[in-house]
C-alpha cells in the first residue's frame, strides 16, 4: 500500500511539472551581445504572454510538419514533427503587454490554432511574417501602432478589425486575412503596398489619390485580379463620418444607410412632444 501511494505521488509530481508555464528572454542583443531591453515571454498553458520594456527580437523559420511549411524558429515551437502537437500549435491567445515596442518578424509564423490576439498600445511596429497563417479571428491593435510589416496577418480569419489612427504604412499582403467587407483606412496612412482581402476601402478625402492607386494596382495583380476592389471616400468630424453632407456613426451605418439622427435631451423631448406626450429618445 505504501508503494502504491509514493508511485502516485511521484505521478502527480510529473504532471504539475509538465504543466508549469515555461519563460524565457526575448530581447535582442546589441553588437557587443548585450539585451536590448526586458522582453519577456511566458507561455502558460494556451496562452503565450510578452511582458518588460523595449523591443522584441526577429525569429527566423524551420521547415517543418507533413506539408513542409515554415514555421517560427522561436523556443515556444517544439518543432513537433507532426504539425498537430506540440506547444506550438497548442497555443491559442497571444498577448503582447503594454511597455513592448516591437513585435518581431516570425513571431508567430504557421501556429494556425491562434484565436485571439491583443497587441499592447507601445507597440510601434509589427514585423514581417509575425502572425503569417495564424489562423486569428480576433485581434486587437494597440493604438500608437505606425506599421504593419509584409504579410504580417497573411491567411488569417479576422473580423471587425480597426486600424488604429496612427497607422503609417501597411505592407503587401500585411491584411490579406481580413474577412470584413471594407476597410477603413486612418488619415494617418501613407501607404498601402498592396494585397487587401476586402471588397471595398474607405479613405479620408484627402487620401483619395492613395485610394485609387490601390485599387490601380490591385486590377494590375495577376494574383488579385479576380478579386473586385473598389473605394468611397468620407470626412471625418470628431467620431461621424461626413457622405456627402450626410453624418453616420460607423462606416457600417453608411453601409446600411441609417445616418446619425437628432439625439435628445429630456428636456428637449418634452418640449417636441408637448400635449401628446408621446415621444422617443434615441441614446449614443
Amino acid at each position: 500500500m505504501k508503494s502504491k501511494t509514493l508511485i502516485l505521488v511521484a505521478t502527480l509530481m510529473l504532471a504539475k511539472t509538465s504543466l508549469a508555464a515555461q519563460t524565457g528572454s526575448c530581447a535582442p542583443l546589441d553588437e557587443d551581445g548585450n539585451e536590448i531591453g526586458t522582453c519577456t515571454w511566458t507561455l502558460d498553458g494556451d496562452t503565450l504572454t510578452f511582458s518588460g520594456r523595449g523591443p522584441m527580437k526577429d525569429y527566423g523559420t524551420i521547415k517543418q510538419g507533413p506539408d513542409n511549411l515554415n514555421t517560427t524558429d522561436a523556443p515556444w515551437n517544439d518543432r513537433d514533427s507532426s504539425l498537430n502537437t506540440g506547444s506550438l500549435y497548442q497555443i491559442r491567445n497571444v498577448v503582447v503587454e503594454d511597455g513592448i515596442t516591437s513585435v518581431g518578424a516570425n513571431v508567430m509564423s504557421a501556429a494556425y490554432r491562434v484565436k485571439n490576439i491583443i497587441i499592447g498600445d507601445d507597440v510601434k511596429s509589427i514585423g514581417n511574417d509575425a502572425f503569417y497563417v495564424s489562423g486569428a479571428k480576433n485581434v486587437q491593435l494597440g493604438k500608437n501602432l505606425e506599421t504593419l510589416g509584409d504579410e504580417a496577418f497573411h491567411e488569417n480569419r479576422i473580423t471587425n478589425l480597426v486600424l488604429p489612427d496612427k497607422l503609417k504604412e501597411i505592407g503587401s499582403y500585411a491584411l490579406w486575412g481580413v474577412f470584413d467587407e471594407n476597410v477603413v483606412l486612418p488619415a494617418s496612412v501613407e501607404k498601402v503596398a498592396r494585397g487587401l482581402h476586402s471588397s471595398k476601402v474607405y479613405c479620408e478625402k484627402q487620401q483619395e489619390a492613395l485610394c485609387q492607386d490601390i485599387v490601380s494596382r490591385h486590377l494590375n495583380d495577376s494574383f488579385l485580379a479576380p478579386r473586385n476592389l473598389s473605394y468611397e471616400t468620407y470626412e471625418q468630424k470628431g467620431d461621424r463620418y461626413i457622405f456627402g453632407g450626410t453624418a453616420y456613426k460607423s462606416i457600417k451605418d453608411f453601409h446600411n444607410n441609417e445616418p446619425v439622427k437628432r439625439i435628445y435631451t429630456i428636456d428637449e423631448a418634452n418640449q417636441v412632444a408637448g400635449k401628446t406626450n408621446s415621444f422617443s429618445i434615441r441614446y449614443r
